[in-house]
């Protein structure tokens, strides 16, 4: 992260959070509530630097609403031709219970930048803060003491509230955080990043798109692989090859997103890893599909089972008598029906009703068939 030392943590941005969280408070104002106002910090947030000098907002004259509550903070970085030159605004909270050495927490925040932000200079009109900027977020067991970096956004250009999350695992205790704005590189203006909606948890679960395709019913098998980690437990486990191995294949062309349930070999933390299969549905030519009105399952190797030409992948069989009654239900339907109920007990000679939903045909197909014994 640029020539900043970090050291003695690990640090990962979650690409996709799907967070479980405990009852565990860490922080006693989390949204950043608190009285708006220019150089005045919300309540249980202090300065970490005697120059810095954060705001609470909006202001009365703002239209940027807070993602969470009423108000949230804004940072500001000044650059080299500023009064303050090279200054970066920060804010330090104590927690109200440590990070233990160890433990794995999520922290996740809502972080933007507006572009309408600055100062009027007489003589020189109207000074914007729009410098790319991004968020630092230190931590210590000291009040006097910034700490070790602990994560780092990428700069932060969005407009409106957007968020992110950091999986961090302390090498050390943790009672102190200290939020400060940091140039995305050396600028000569000032920037600006405004912050709400934190979220410190001790129970995580961090999920990655790890593939996201679409395939046909050619490709199969594929193969899907996860991430080096001492062990795997993939859901659902249907359709795959193995489901407590790095790399099973999937066997089915029904379109799942698998879940593969490791510890992140770089955090040492809990991970999911997620795959999204998408299949094609293979096109079904209407001369090529034929639906039989009379099948004879009387055990003579001659049309004894439901057999449908050109029967399209995943179709859906349903079978009911006269009173609508449902007896027999096969999905994915596999041409092997043979007349019996859903007990495996052989039906007697009558007409009784199909429906079968095929997905490469339009619509449902319904009919007859006759079940002939004799």
């Amino acid at each position: 992260m640029n020539d900043m030392n970090i050291k003695n943590y690990i640090i990962l941005p979650i690409l996709l959070l799907c967070p479980v969280f405990s009852l565990a408070q860490y922080l006693d104002n989390p949204s950043l509530e608190g009285t708006p106002g220019i150089s005045i910090s919300p309540p249980d947030w202090v300065p970490f630097n005697p120059g810095s000098t954060p705001d609470t907002e909006p202001l009365d004259c703002d239209n940027f609403s807070a993602s969470n509550g009423a108000t949230y903070l804004t940072l500001v970085a000044h650059g080299s031709s500023s009064p303050k030159a090279n200054s970066m605004e920060n804010s330090q909270a104590e927690l109200s219970q440590p990070l233990l050495e160890g433990t794995c927490y999520t922290l996740s925040l809502d972080l933007a930048s507006r572009d309408d932000l600055g100062h009027y200079v007489w003589g020189e009109g109207f000074i914007f803060y729009q410098a790319n900027t991004k968020l630092r977020i230190y931590g210590s067991n000291s009040v006097s003491e910034k700490g070790e970096l602990i994560a780092e956004s990428d700069p932060v250009t969005n407009v409106n509230w957007e968020n992110t999350s950091f999986t961090i695992k302390p090498d050390e205790e943790i009672n102190f955080l200290v939020l400060e704005v940091a140039f995305e590189e050396n600028a000569s203006e000032n920037g600006n990043i405004l912050i709400d909606n934190i979220v410190l948890s001790d129970m995580i679960v961090e999920s990655t798109v790890v593939l996201n395709e679409t395939f046909s019913v050619s490709d199969l098998p594929v193969s899907i692989e996860a991430s080096e980690s001492p062990s795997y437990s993939w859901a659902p486990a249907s359709g795959l090859s193995c489901y407590d191995c790095r790399a099973p294949e999937v066997n089915i062309s029904s379109s799942t997103t698998y879940t593969c349930s490791i510890i992140s070999e770089s955090t040492g933390c809990p991970a999911n890893e997620l795959f999204i299969l998408a299949f094609e549905e293979e096109p079904v030519t209407p001369g090529d599909f034929k639906i039989p009105n009379v099948f004879t399952p009387n055990g003579d190797g001659i049309n004894d089972r439901f057999v449908i030409q050109g029967l399209p992948p995943y179709s859906a069989l349903l079978i009911y008598d006269r009173s609508g009654k449902e007896l027999f239900s096969m999905d994915p339907y596999d041409n092997s029906w043979g007349g019996s109920d859903l007990d495996g007990n052989l039906l007697p000679e009558d007409t009784y009703w199909y429906v079968l939903i095929t997905p490469g045909l339009d619509g449902t197909q319904k009919g007859r068939v006759y079940l002939k014994l004799k």
